[in-house]
């Protein structure tokens, strides 16, 4: 049965909780950052045009609602829409610690997008501070912070759980490192159990707007989906690597064409549509909760620290309502297919998940 997406809804929390963080917008005027009278001070510069992506993004502001809450602090949220409004936020920051270098400031830099801007521009002094999302830098100062999710694990699980299927990824950009992590994570996982196919992979652009291109993602999963209608086998997963463009491919996939499935990406999908077997979770707002109470607690943050599949924050959660039925056609072992139990993918799951672990530490190690 087809259901509704919640995206909608979720935009509107993300709106409330804005009002309610007291978050900033770049406008045609001079941004303006005002520390208030606080010891301490945290502002969050936002991915640009991030919340509202039924994803990442929106995780990232529920964790930070969770913050506010239990945590007394003066906590500023930055909106901006390019890359060049997050430089002039970043810049004023500086300036704002540079005059007031024994007060206490955290600036945190929601994407790696914002990588390069400790490149463009000083560091802070005194006790001024970064906090750098999804990267895994080491070289920066004692006063840059890194984190990340390691993608590598938990992808090559997802792909040796539908290494009995053909499967398409469908990626924002290329060469972004992160998108690269969960892609070779995904094809050696798949590759690993299925070495007589390939993984194809298309690509929605070649820049960051290819996270934003949902209608695009949208018509490149349906025409495949009719290419695969004319196949045999018939089916195909689809594996979506691109931020909120990713709604695009599920909202394709929930057009009832019978043997096409997605996995759920960044957030838990199961619930969107019968189409989506499990999801690949990243509790990126339980990190950022605890990042930051740790931080407004006087603690010292680590200079790089990276998350994978053995820790709590990242994770395969199967869906209690996929529907066996909707991909009887074309499976390699048709036979079997008819008897699908309900628990198909848990089993998979529990098959796997141990080798990804190891695979994980290996490839880290490489």
């Amino acid at each position: 049965m087809r259901k509704p997406s919640r995206n909608r809804a979720l935009w509107a929390l993300c709106l409330s909780l804005f009002f309610a963080l007291g978050a900033l917008s770049c406008s045609d005027d001079e941004p303006g950052l005002d520390p208030a009278e606080e010891d301490s001070v945290i502002f969050f510069l936002l991915s640009p045009n991030g919340p509202g992506d039924n994803g990442y993004n929106d995780m990232i502001v529920k964790g930070l609602s969770a913050f506010n809450f239990h945590e007394e602090a003066n906590l500023h949220l930055l909106s901006c829409e390019s890359y060049e409004e997050a430089k002039a936020y970043y810049t004023e920051f500086l300036e704002l610690n540079a005059s007031m270098k024994e007060r206490r400031m955290l600036i945190v830099l929601a994407s790696s997008l914002y990588e390069s801007l400790l490149t463009e521009a000083t560091e802070p002094v005194g006790k001024g501070e970064v906090l750098l999302f999804e990267s895994a830098r080491t070289d920066l100062s004692e006063r840059v912070h890194c984190l990340s999710l390691n993608r590598y694990g938990v992808c090559y699980l997802a792909g040796a759980m539908v290494s009995n299927q053909p499967a398409e990824i469908v990626a924002a950009l290329p060469d972004e490192p992160i998108l690269q992590d969960a892609i070779d994570g995904f094809k050696a996982g798949y590759a690993a159990h299925n070495p007589n196919r390939t993984v194809p992979i298309h690509y929605l652009a070649n820049d960051h707007s290819g996270f934003n291109q949902q209608g695009q993602a949208y018509r490149w999963t349906q025409e495949r989906m009719n290419y695969y209608r004319q196949q045999a086998p018939s089916y195909c997963t689809f594996v979506p690597l691109a931020g909120s463009s990713n709604l695009g491919v599920y909202n394709a996939v929930n057009q009832l064409i019978a043997g096409q499935q997605a996995i759920g990406m960044d957030i838990n999908c199961n619930d969107q549509n019968d189409y989506i077997p499990f999801s690949i979770l990243f509790h990126v707002d339980q990190l950022i909760q605890d990042y930051l109470t740790r931080w407004q607690r006087g603690e010292t943050l680590p200079r790089q620290e990276r998350f994978g599949l053995s820790s709590n924050y990242v994770e395969v959660v199967c869906s209690a309502t996929w529907d066996p039925l909707s991909i009887f056609v074309g499976w390699d072992d048709l036979e079997s297919m008819v008897q699908l139990p309900d628990d198909f993918w848990a089993q998979k799951l529990a098959l796997y998940q141990e080798e990804a672990k190891q695979k994980e530490v290996t490839h880290e190690k490489e």
